[in-house]
């Protein structure tokens, strides 16, 4: 890890560039459509923040949050491809925690126990590890999220949530996320089946 990095509020413009990241690093099926992050980031409820060594992009997160802004979501966090085993995912998941305001980061994690096969699960594991040896602790809430399986976990920041609490805030953020019908459809925490 070389350099001196810094983090910032993304513009408009890096955030349409983020996605074009963010179609090339997550699933087409977890991807929300880019005038939906603008509105939301229009009306408070989203931001979207940068990694930069001088002009160079490292890495970007999006983060929602709830109406009163004590509960962040990490939406999305990625390092870019040529800059990951560097470090800088760690650097940058601190620099988001002193960024931050808020009481908690809730995090959506892959949940290795529905991976399709070995592999998968090895690597949605791995990425659990991360977040721990990054000072994120578990909750027992376990989400279907438009068929993709997630574990939640949370980094606390300036206080802290119980899984009641952070359910709550999850899914006041998902109703800003989807019309009504698609919630209904597509937000299932298991304990509610």
């Amino acid at each position: 890890m070389n350099g001196n990095p810094t983090l910032r509020r993304a513009t408009a413009g890096e955030l349409s560039r983020f996605y074009d990241w963010m179609k090339k690093q997550f699933h087409a099926g977890e991807l929300k459509p880019l005038w939906l992050l603008e509105q939301l980031s229009e009306r408070g409820l989203y931001a979207a923040y940068g990694l930069w060594n001088a002009e160079t992009l490292l890495a970007y997160a999006l983060v929602a949050n709830t109406a009163d802004g004590r509960v962040c979501l990490l939406d999305y966090y990625a390092v870019l491809p040529e800059h990951q085993d560097a470090g800088w995912g760690s650097c940058f998941l601190q620099m988001l925690r002193e960024e931050l305001g808020g009481d908690v980061l809730l995090l959506e994690v892959e949940d290795p126990a529905y991976a399709p096969d070995a592999d998968e699960a090895a690597h949605c594991s791995r990425r659990i590890r991360f977040y721990e040896r990054n000072g994120c602790l578990h909750t027992r809430l376990e989400l279907v999220l438009f068929g993709f399986d997630y574990v939640i976990m949370k980094l606390p920041l300036q206080g802290e949530a119980d899984d009641v609490a952070a359910k709550t805030s999850l899914k006041e953020i998902y109703r800003a996320f989807f019309p009504p019908e698609a919630y209904a459809e597509n937000v299932c925490f298991r304990d509610e089946k």
